[in-house]
């Protein structure tokens, strides 16, 4: 059985950002193999800016995530062929992202029949029409004008997906006061490792 951690970064957040960044260390020193999906910088401007421009219009807002998804989806499918998983049911699979990522991860599941659990940073509603019975842990900021806290917490509970807000959180979970943020982080991440620890014990 192998463990494998599969990242779907957001729209100008990375991998190498504080919440995909640590918890892609923390399934690393769980023995996880660690595979980096890059779509966001290999993306058309004008679909960039459209998704950027429509991301707070909810009228506008599905048909731009969808187009960008549809992009990125293709991306995603190159690179993982390249890097070639061979991801069986047996394999442990725990899927990291970040905002308009967890709609690619849904999409990338959903297709491939992958049944991993999710991390899922400021998830847009979107990814909650694809996802399936899933187990998983969604955090989301109360300040963030993007994706609603209270209706993703919601759509988690349609789901087995454990809800954690960070209040005053924007979309990226931040505040804006540096040592608040700090110690913000440190919380996320201590529930992230519980997560973690949990699915390595169970099964393993």
């Amino acid at each position: 059985m192998k463990k494998i951690g599969i990242f779907f970064p957001g729209l100008g957040y990375s991998a190498e950002r504080p919440l995909l960044y640590y918890t892609k260390k923390m399934l690393m020193s769980y023995g996880y193999e660690i595979l980096e999906l890059d779509y966001a910088d290999r993306m058309d401007e004008s679909i960039t800016k459209e998704i950027r421009d429509n991301l707070l219009n909810p009228d506008t807002v599905k048909s731009a995530v969808l187009k960008y998804v549809e992009v990125a989806f293709k991306y995603v499918e190159e690179q993982l062929g390249k890097k070639n998983p061979q991801i069986s049911d047996d394999d442990r699979v725990v899927l990291v992202s970040k905002s308009i990522g967890s709609v690619v991860d849904a999409v990338y599941s959903a297709k491939h029949g992958i049944n991993g659990e999710h991390i899922l940073f400021t998830p847009l509603s979107h990814a909650f029409q694809l996802i399936k019975d899933i187990d998983g842990l969604a955090f989301s900021g109360t300040s963030d004008p993007v994706a609603n806290a209270a209706v993703i917490r919601k759509l988690c509970m349609g789901h087995d997906i454990v809800f954690h807000s960070v209040e005053g959180g924007n979309h990226s979970l931040e505040t804006g006061d540096v040592i608040k943020d700090i110690s913000n982080l440190s919380w996320v991440m201590d529930n992230v490792d519980s997560y973690i620890s949990g699915l390595s014990t169970f099964g393993c």
